[in-house]
């Protein structure tokens, strides 16, 4: 009897242990819920090669951005400039502002030459007013970074996008074309579209905030600090990551 209370005893101790060492709750870090650019408690990372078609913000060996940017010219007056970030994965987010623009659109009727020449031009452009013969189209939300300068702050609640956002853009196409002769009156249709949302500005350095979810499910913010001259010349200098509590 003696050696079975025994056996029963080391039984249970032995149980008991086990149980203990299964309910040891794993460390996770806590990371404030608010990042100020600039602010004393983030880890940043200098880059001295400033040019990225992607970055991995917190060196786990996982991509975390694409960058694009490009310049596309054309015939007499048209080209395209555009600079724009993409998250690569599900964990990674960009703080972005989705601003209404006005898309104006019409048709504008002009004669020119002594064998006169008729030009219907069409214009569709986003701009802050309408030109002559034009009148307001519909109205756009492109998503843009929503900048940020020293000492600005953002939050875990501020609104992030997993898609696509553009860190600048300038857009303009000019065409014309004929399109009939009568007599002596040549018919032209031209066709001029405006885009012109220089977000970046004339600052030598801005910051695009960014939400990472870490491999424990916990949210931290950081930034990125680049530039973009020319339209979409585009730049990465740094990478600030919000430190854990």
């Amino acid at each position: 009897m003696n050696k079975t209370i025994l056996l029963w005893l080391m039984t249970s101790v032995f149980i008991t242990i086990g149980c203990k060492k299964d309910q040891t709750p794993a460390i996770v870090k806590s990371y404030p819920s608010t990042i100020q650019i600039g602010g004393s408690n983030v880890t940043i990372t200098d880059f001295t090669t400033t040019s990225f078609t992607e970055l991995d913000v917190n060196s786990d060996g996982i991509n975390d951005f694409s960058f694009n940017s490009g310049f596309i010219p054309g015939g007499s007056l048209s080209y395209i400039y555009s600079a724009s970030v993409e998250p690569l994965h599900s964990n990674i987010s960009i703080l972005y502002e989705a601003p209404t623009d006005t898309l104006y659109r019409g048709t504008l009727i002009t004669i020119d030459g002594v064998a006169p020449s008729i030009f219907h031009t069409t214009y569709d452009y986003i701009g802050p007013e309408n030109k002559p013969g034009t009148s307001v189209y519909q109205f756009v939300n492109p998503n843009i970074a929503d900048y940020k300068t020293i000492g600005d702050n953002f939050q875990i609640s501020s609104s992030f996008s997993s898609a696509s956002v553009l860190l600048n853009y300038h857009h303009v196409r000019q065409d014309y074309g004929v399109t009939s002769v009568s007599g002596d009156t040549t018919y032209q249709v031209g066709f001029y579209h405006e885009a012109i949302g220089d977000y970046y500005g004339n600052d030598p350095f801005r910051y695009v905030g960014f939400k990472l979810i870490e491999s424990t499910g916990e949210e931290r913010l950081g930034w990125i600090k680049l530039r973009v001259t020319n339209h979409y010349q585009l730049a990465i200098f740094q990478v600030g990551l919000l430190n854990s509590n």
